[in-house]
């Protein structure tokens, strides 16, 4: 244990880095009123997302990503419900404004098939990894592990409640 005055001057020292306007806010969810009350997402700190089926919790894990990709920030993003092409789709959905359903059926012609290729090649720039693979806390923890060797700035777990876990932990759901 720390005495509370060893926090307290982490804190001071804190404040005033935001003060000196030395402390850049944490990292946007392109949620302009969750960033505000938030203060965008904070590197080492934990965030969950809970709701009801439906709600657009995958949806604003996955803006969050974008909005982290585009600003070049390296996202790793573990995906227990979609896989990486269906994500794929929807980031360049979110990128051309396009209808998913029409880029994964094909339907796209001319302009429409421009417009997505020039998507596809922005997206595919991002610093954005998706597992669709992994399944277990263990291996999370070392793909985040090797993913942070290089660097790495938001880990986003897309339905956590399907994570298996190994033996020592019990998972209460």
């Amino acid at each position: 244990p720390k005495p509370v005055s060893d926090f307290a001057s982490a804190l001071l020292d804190e404040v005033n880095a935001y003060i000196d306007g030395n402390r850049k806010p944490g990292l946007s969810t392109g949620l302009i009123d969750l960033d505000r009350m938030l203060g965008g997402l904070k590197g080492g700190k934990l965030y969950i997302l809970a709701g009801r089926p439906g709600m657009g919790k995958s949806s604003l894990g996955l803006q969050t990503a974008i909005v982290a990709g585009k600003q070049g920030k390296t996202v790793l993003y573990f995906s227990l419900e979609m896989m990486g092409v269906e994500l794929t789709i929807r980031m360049v959905s979110a990128q051309t404004g396009l209808d998913g359903k029409r880029i994964e059926e094909g339907a796209l012609t001319g302009d429409d098939y421009n417009l997505f290729n020039s998507g596809l090649d922005k997206v595919s720039k991002w610093p954005v990894y998706i597992d669709d693979r992994t399944r277990t806390v263990e291996g999370i923890r070392a793909r985040a592990t090797l993913q942070a060797a290089d660097e790495l700035d938001l880990i986003v777990v897309d339905y956590i409640q399907r994570v298996q876990v190994g033996k020592g932990f019990d998972n209460r759901n």
